[in-house]
């Protein structure tokens, strides 16, 4: 009887182990990513924002990898893979944008 019992208490054990590296193997790699984020906002109220499809041509243009574009609040957020990314789009935007946003 004591045999059975560290057998399956054995098996619980390896099964409890084998389910935590699973959720860290699924889990670990979301909380490792780093992304680069950019937000474009106006400076001045009722302003509008620049056209979200216009930016991503111009930065693909320029073989800048951007992985999301999307309007938030006041703002148009840029999701970017790297800093480096993220620095050479604000050099053009700045370049290529009225006055009047401001770059966070």
């Amino acid at each position: 009887m004591s045999l059975s019992f560290s057998f399956s208490r054995r098996v619980r054990i390896v099964l409890a182990a084998g389910v935590l590296a699973l959720l860290m193997a699924c889990i670990l790699p979301g909380m490792l990513q780093h992304d680069s984020v950019l937000q474009i906002r106006v400076a001045q109220a009722g302003a509008p924002l620049p056209d979200g499809f216009f930016v991503y041509q111009q930065l693909t243009a320029q073989g800048i990898h951007i992985k999301s574009i999307t309007p938030a609040d006041d703002a148009l957020v840029i999701h970017f893979d790297s800093d480096a990314q993220n620095q050479a789009a604000q050099r053009l935007l700045r370049h290529l944008l009225p006055q009047g946003f401001v770059f966070v």
